[in-house]
């Protein structure tokens, strides 16, 4: 039996008014760098297929389960990327459900043998859905009998409306041949109003990212003893800004071979509070097929603030014919 109240319902609203203003990046942002900037797609590689299935869930029993397809392909006659995501969020005990896919242009231009940049343009289309059948109000439940009426005189449900929209944003990547790259994101450059409340605007602002990723050769000439041949310790680093909001992602990865471990740190600087994340993940290449899972839960410094954890499991299929025949060096810079 479901159950949600008007506190409930009324908070529902203006988290999750708060977290679509914001982008939701996957755990594994070193594999998965796309989300927080799509020119990562065009980034040595001359295509990528995955799918990633994310489930959170909150202390007071709330859930909320992530499923997200996405895919890229590198023209390379032409000297442009296609990628394409579909992000499909669904609130369970809330009735909000989102979509948004979303297509992206990435364009490769060398700027001399060592560096290359690869500015790309994006166009989303977004659906925020509110099913109230899916959901029951205190009007619906009888206190004495505990029978639940099928229908609901609350006068907020008739403002609530579904929503439909268009976002448009912007990025760039500069990497050189070798171990590092930097990038640049814009999101919401066309401020759209998401709101789902109606007669209500609530236009996004900005959304800014900064990116930079380094990789270091632990055993670059192969004669450690004990060291895998190619041992490499992978960092990313991710600072966004939207209105006042500031978001920090990091993560630390260390490669052995076709097999790796990270750590994961987030870092929201909010208007009440601040909300920490923190993660661990594994990974395993087999072939051309790449295996995810990632583990995070939160600390928040309001005591008001909702525990939850979030469990993430992604699978990724490099589409280039020299995939299988990597033997361990899965180095992002390993194409040159």
């Amino acid at each position: 039996m479901k159950r949600i109240y008007y506190i409930i319902l009324a908070f529902s609203i203006l988290g999750v008014k708060s977290l679509f203003g914001q982008e939701n990046p996957v755990g594994n942002i070193s594999s998965l760098p796309y989300f927080l900037n799509p020119s990562f797609y065009a980034m040595n590689d001359l295509g990528k297929v995955g799918f990633v299935y994310q489930s959170e869930m909150q202390n007071i029993g709330s859930q909320e389960e992530r499923r997200l397809v996405f895919g890229s392909y590198n023209f390379q006659e032409g000297g442009f990327t296609l990628g394409l995501d579909i992000d499909s969020k669904t609130f369970k005990s809330t009735g909000f459900n989102e979509t948004r896919v979303t297509g992206h242009y990435i364009y490769n231009l060398n700027i001399d043998s060592d560096w290359v940049v690869n500015p790309s343009l994006s166009l989303s289309f977004v659906s925020r859905q509110f099913q109230p059948g899916n959901v029951f109000l205190e009007d619906q439940i009888n206190i004495l009998t505990g029978d639940i009426s099928l229908t609901s005189g609350d006068p907020l449900l008739s403002l609530i409306k579904n929503r439909q929209y268009i976002s448009i944003g912007a990025a760039a990547v500069v990497h050189n041949s070798y171990n590092q790259a930097f990038g640049i994101s814009i999101k919401n450059i066309n401020n759209p109003n998401q709101s789902i409340v109606d007669g209500q605007t609530d236009k996004l602002k900005f959304l800014t990212s900064l990116q930079h990723t380094v990789v270091f050769d632990i055993n670059r000439y192969k004669q450690s003893p004990i060291l895998p041949n190619f041992t490499y310790i992978r960092l990313f680093n991710s600072v966004a800004k939207y209105g006042s909001r500031i978001r920090i992602d990091a993560q630390q990865r260390l490669d052995l071979n076709d097999f790796y471990l990270s750590l994961s740190q987030q870092i929201n600087k909010l208007a009440q509070t601040d909300l920490h994340k923190f993660g661990f993940g594994v990974g395993l290449y087999v072939g051309s097929i790449e295996y995810g899972f990632n583990y995070n839960f939160n600390s928040a410094s309001n005591p008001l603030a909702v525990p939850f954890k979030t469990l993430e499991f992604f699978v990724s299929f490099d589409l280039s014919p020299m995939a299988g025949r990597y033997r361990g060096d899965r180095s992002p810079f390993r194409h040159f």
